[in-house]
């Protein structure tokens, strides 16, 4: 016996082929782990770190070894007088290594503001990395709730097939008895073989919906997708479906939407990454500009050097020379170079601001649509549930008035149809009403509104 019970489970597994649990922190948690989008805006905000501290550290002097090795085969030499043995001046081999020191020690400020600049640049960068995690975020989760929507719907064409085969039953031991038709029968089983249909169709895209939210999410794992069915409708499924091949475990609806709804009430989020970023690239041009504006005044260089030379001159001997020396620079023409370099930074942050305006325009006006949207799906969603329940009691009627005789069952059929349509409505409100609140999540503030 406990063979027996240990058996059931890895049956019902076969049976039902591998279970999947899908929910919202899993596929959140997945989605931000696998983006490839997001790990390449990682590397390019630490990047452009980099460069910044690359930058602001040539505002330090430049410490090393400077060396050289020469070999002449001919050494000048010099006659003193035309008595005199020719004197070289110089020897065959000539070398000098030594550890120096170079140092920009005023440059109007160039490197300062270079580097300001591209420590925005890279601020930048790190709010695009938040920015492509939003968006990341929000995908993985209408995912889900596309998931969750054509699961729905599977349920209720799962209901509608379940009912039409019990009428065609029905109808069946009617025509037998000689109280339905022929034609009622056949019907029946058109009705039967329509709601089948739609059925596979159903199941389809909810294997499409989900082989989307697995690639989002990276998963590696070799699902068969040919007929995946939700945990609860693979227990009762219609007569005639096959066995899942996959069965998938999801949240409640109203769960995700008790988990979303605060964000109906909250304000717009001003920081947005992608404003802030904006900001920080228009600020980084500015700063750019300001370092090209530094071409226009003078540079000083001071270098200092210690080292060991050979020859000393026209003497064969190793000496310790040091040296000392200072380079001013001071552009005084041209043709504009800085000038231009100066206006065409200024440009690029004047594009970035309004780069930034615009997003903000654009950001906020999703945030506005998207309340509107909300208001008026919840709205419509009231009055689909008071038209399925109209329509539920609609159809039973005319069936309970088929089945004394007085209505065709041509009437039962388009009743049936009108009240799964109403039950399809329903559940794209309640999609489109997780749609837009996730949406809000992201376009808003944890701040007290």
């Amino acid at each position: 016996m406990k063979k027996i019970l240990l058996l059931i489970p890895a049956l019902w597994g076969f049976a039902w082929g591998e279970t999947l649990t899908l929910d919202l922190t899993t596929a959140e948690k997945e989605t931000l782990a696998h983006s490839p989008r997001l790990a390449a805006a990682r590397e390019s905000a630490r990047g452009a770190a980099f460069q910044a501290g690359a930058q602001r550290s040539r505002l330090w002097p430049a410490i090393g070894v400077e060396g050289y090795y020469r070999y002449q085969t001919e050494v000048a030499t010099l006659r003193p007088s035309p008595m005199a043995p020719a004197v070289e001046l110089g020897d065959n081999p000539n070398y000098s290594v030594g550890p120096a020191v170079n140092w920009l020690a005023w440059d109007s400020g160039a490197i300062r503001y270079s580097a300001r600049a591209l420590a925005g640049q890279a601020s930048a960068r790190t709010e695009d990395v938040r920015a492509t995690e939003n968006q990341l975020l929000l995908a993985a989760r209408r995912g889900l709730f596309q998931v969750q929507g054509t699961a729905e719907r599977l349920r209720l064409l799962a209901d509608a097939l379940i009912l039409a085969q019990a009428q065609r039953d029905d109808v069946d031991v009617r025509t037998n008895a000689g109280a339905a038709s022929r034609q009622d029968l056949l019907q029946a089983e058109t009705e039967v073989l329509t709601r089948r249909r739609e059925f596979r169709e159903a199941q389809t895209a909810f294997a499409v919906t989900l082989r989307d939210l697995l690639a989002l999410m990276g998963s590696t794992a070799q699902q068969d997708l040919t007929r995946p069915l939700p945990a609860d409708l693979a227990a009762r499924r219609p007569k005639g479906v096959p066995s899942p091949s996959a069965t998938i475990v999801l949240s409640s609806p109203n769960v995700l939407r008790s988990t979303f709804a605060p964000a109906a009430g909250r304000p717009f989020d001003a920081g947005r990454p992608e404003i802030v970023a904006l900001a920080l690239q228009s600020s980084a041009a500015k700063d750019s500009a300001r370092a090209e504006r530094a071409g226009h005044w003078p540079t000083l260089q001071l270098a200092a050097k210690v080292s060991r030379d050979y020859p000393n001159g026209p003497v064969h001997e190793e000496i310790t020379q040091k040296q000392a020396g200072a380079v001013a620079r001071w552009p005084l023409f041209e043709g504009a170079r800085v000038t231009r370099e100066v206006r065409a930074k200024e440009s690029l942050a004047q594009a970035a601001e309004d780069r930034r305006r615009q997003t903000e325009e654009d950001l906020l006006r999703d945030w506005r649509r998207a309340r509107e949207q909300l208001a008026g799906f919840e709205e419509e969603e009231l009055i689909i549930q008071e038209s399925v329940e109209q329509r539920r009691r609609l159809a039973q009627l005319i069936y309970e008035t088929y089945q004394l005789g007085r209505a065709t069952f041509l009437e039962v059929q388009a009743a049936n149809l009108g009240l799964l349509q109403e039950q399809v409505q329903a559940v794209r409100a309640e999609v489109e009403i997780l749609s837009q609140l996730a949406l809000l999540s992201s376009l808003t503030t944890e701040g007290t509104p």
